[in-house]
């Protein structure tokens, strides 16, 4: 997930610093709710967003667009203290 999603559009580059993580298996198999998942990842720090405002049930939406060190901080975050 370290890549840049890059589109083009007209002849025009776009770098999507965004990324869409599905959790939908991941909460069925630890009886979790989305709401539950992104509380736990606010609580460490890990500010996310719920992807269904952007028509992607059931997935988290992460901001890239931050210094690459900031980004592996918050990935070991969530690893140890949302994702458990």
């Amino acid at each position: 997930f370290m890549m840049l999603l890059q589109v083009i559009i007209c002849g025009l580059l776009l770098l999507l610093p965004m990324l869409f993580l599905d959790v939908s298996r991941w909460l069925r198999e630890h009886g979790l709710t989305l709401q539950e998942l992104l509380r736990r990842g606010v609580s460490c720090g890990v500010i996310w967003q719920d992807g269904e405002a952007f028509i992607y049930p059931d997935s988290i939406r992460m901001n890239l667009a931050l210094p690459l060190s900031q980004l592996q901080e918050a990935m070991e975050r969530l690893r140890k203290y949302a994702f458990i």
